[in-house]
């Protein structure tokens, strides 16, 4: 089974690919554990459109199966650092300062089957 940050770099190399022939300049940034535990993102990108810079702050998580077999995100609720601040509360406040829009990816397994339609 591939853990997250196996998945969070496969994603950031189709993102990546897929970016690859676009006109318009982007940056992603990728962050260490330490660096996670700080910012509450995985990675970060920036695009610049029409010389205006739009940044995503984006935190990845898996997708599971509840005790009602619903398919679900985990660890939203994921306690990180010294402090144990919910990741979540950290990725909404660094990005309010990063000006940056916060996003949760969640990876689906094709096992889960469809959640969403």
């Amino acid at each position: 089974m591939l853990g997250e940050e196996t998945l969070t770099e496969m994603m950031v190399l189709e993102i990546l690919e897929n970016l690859r022939h676009c006109r318009e300049p982007f940056d992603i940034e990728t962050y260490n554990h330490h660096q996670e535990s700080q910012n509450g993102a995985d990675l970060r990108i920036w695009l610049n459109l029409d010389d205006a810079f739009i940044g995503f702050s984006i935190q990845a998580k898996k997708a599971k199966l509840d005790a009602q077999q619903r398919v679900v995100a985990s660890s939203l609720d994921h306690l990180v650092g010294r402090a144990k601040k919910r990741q979540v509360d950290i990725l909404i406040a660094r990005s309010v300062l990063d000006m940056t829009n916060p996003v949760h990816l969640v990876y689906q397994s094709p096992s889960l089957g469809r959640a969403w339609a």
